[in-house]
Formats: structure tokens, C-alpha cells, sequence
């Protein structure tokens, strides 16, 4: 995923990808920026909605979202508007949501920028520019585009992790998918 000689922190990232059984890869990031993207633009007034996603729903989700993950291609806009709307229509994903920005406040060193990139670029109505926040953050552009596309990964990371844990038998189900999909293991439980 990284061209240069990757940092600490993107190391750490890639080993928490691993963990959750997802690659640390150029698709993957790019299907997390698409979930991002269009959640931005289609989210709903998330504080009239106060409960969390029962643990059913989630169980009926995860597998379709686990797929579409891990296959070969990079997920289409529209299946990815379809499995937001489908999460949005099971319960509350906000405070999934708020859980997940607040672990990335907490990242390390590096939280400090991920967490104001992703808030100000996919969770403030308005969204923020990336001009205005490399200058707020006093970044330069290539480093600010290198800490935007590890902040977005990350967040891809933890949420879906977050979703993975409470996933009944998702290891089992995970399993099988990749089976059927010929998807090798292997690289997961390197040490």
C-alpha cells in the first residue's frame, strides 16, 4: 500500500488490518474512501436514531460487507451506497462511529492529525477542504496526503473490526467465505 519506506504508525496499521483479517492494500484503502465518501454525502440526522445495531443484524450484514471486501475488485459506488443504506436501516452506526473517530484521536502520536483530516473532511456538515485542513494542521501537501490516507485507512480498520467482534462464528463465516472465494489465508497469522 505505501510507495516509500512506511512509518511506525503505518506499520502498526497494516499489523491492525492483519489482525482483523482484511489486506493492508491499495484496494482496500480505496474501498474504505468509497465508504467514506458516500457516507458523507448520504448520511442522515444519526441523533433521532438512539439505539445501536443488534447483534442479528450485524450477523446479517457482516458477511455481505466481509465479501465485498475481499474481492478482487474495488467496490462499486452504488453497491457501496447500497451497504450504507442497509447499515443506516439496521440501527444507529453513529456512535460505531463516534467509538471509532475517538480510538483514532487516540493513535499513537499520529491521532492528533487523523482524527481532525477525517472529522473535517467526512463528518462536519459542511465538509472541510483538504487545503484548509493542511493549513490549519500545518502540514505540508505530501505529508498531508500521507497521514489523510493513513487516517482513512485506519478508520477502515477499526470500525470494521469493531464490527467483526461482534459478529457471531465470523471467523468460522470468514473462513468459509475465503474459501469459496479462493482468498488465501496465509498471510493473517504470520507472526
Amino acid at each position: 500500500m505505501y510507495t516509500s519506506k512506511p512509518s511506525t504508525a503505518e506499520i502498526r496499521i497494516c499489523r491492525m488490518a492483519r489482525t482483523a483479517k482484511i489486506n493492508c492494500s491499495e484496494k482496500t484503502f480505496k474501498n474504505f474512501k468509497n465508504i467514506l465518501k458516500v457516507y458523507s454525502t448520504t448520511k442522515v440526522d444519526l441523533k433521532v436514531i438512539h439505539y445501536d445495531i443488534p447483534k442479528e443484524e450485524i450477523n446479517k450484514i457482516a458477511p455481505e460487507l466481509y465479501a465485498a471486501m475481499i474481492a478482487d475488485e474495488v467496490i462499486p459506488l452504488d453497491t457501496v451506497g447500497e451497504l450504507i443504506e442497509d447499515l443506516f436501516s439496521r440501527g444507529d452506526v453513529s456512535k460505531r462511529i463516534e467509538s471509532t473517530l475517538e480510538d483514532i484521536r487516540n493513535f499513537q502520536k499520529e491521532g492528533k492529525f487523523y482524527y481532525p483530516i477525517l472529522k473535517g473532511l467526512y463528518f462536519e456538515d459542511p465538509p472541510r477542504s483538504d487545503k484548509e485542513i493542511q493549513i490549519t494542521l500545518k502540514l505540508s501537501r505530501s505529508h498531508y496526503f500521507r497521514k489523510k490516507k493513513n487516517a482513512i485507512f485506519l478508520f477502515g480498520v477499526i470500525f470494521w473490526n469493531s464490527i467483526r467482534l461482534e459478529w457471531e462464528n465470523s471467523d468460522a463465516i470468514m473462513q468459509n467465505i475465503d474459501e469459496a472465494t479462493g482468498r488465501d489465508r496465509s498471510s493473517f497469522f504470520d507472526s
